[in-house]
């Protein structure tokens, strides 16, 4: 569930919120489901109007082994990742530019976009790192999301 809620400087924060424990098949279904209406729909950061789209791979990246056991590491459950992911719509419209860095490999066609959203998660404040992959083929296309602890 998507709602609204203020931190306590008083700033506007999306929270979100599981309702059960459910098997990881499950999670991952649901997740392909709510989000393969948005599949290659053109989405547009709030805050620097860059437009990136959500592909497949980015679906099933999202709900990998290792994406989900990074935001169990920074203290969530894989109900609050899988949250999350469903909502990866307005998390990145409402995300901030934290950094824009080259390739490691040295791919000068690629440059990698990292954003910040300040989340309620639960009850419990969190950050969402949205990775974006920029190509001169592709254009702009998220990657991946994680949670990690507000700090």
């Amino acid at each position: 569930m998507l709602e609204s809620s203020k931190n306590k400087q008083g700033v506007e924060m999306i929270a979100i919120y599981t309702h059960k424990q459910m098997p990881i098949h499950t999670l991952r279904e649901e997740l392909k489901t709510i989000l393969k209406p948005i599949v290659n729909m053109p989405i547009t950061n709030q805050n620097d109007k860059r437009v990136a789209v959500l592909s497949n791979k980015a679906i099933a990246k999202m709900y990998s082994t290792t994406s989900i056991q990074k935001s169990v590491k920074n203290g969530f459950t894989q109900e609050e990742h899988f949250i999350a992911a469903q909502n990866i719509k307005e998390l990145f419209e409402n995300a901030k530019l934290l950094e824009s860095t080259s390739d490691r490999s040295g791919d000068t066609s690629l440059t990698i976009h990292r954003y910040m959203v300040d989340l309620n998660v639960n009850n419990k404040n969190a950050q969402a790192k949205i990775t974006i992959k920029e190509t001169l083929k592709d254009g702009n296309r998220i990657y991946t999301m994680e949670l990690m602890e507000l700090k």
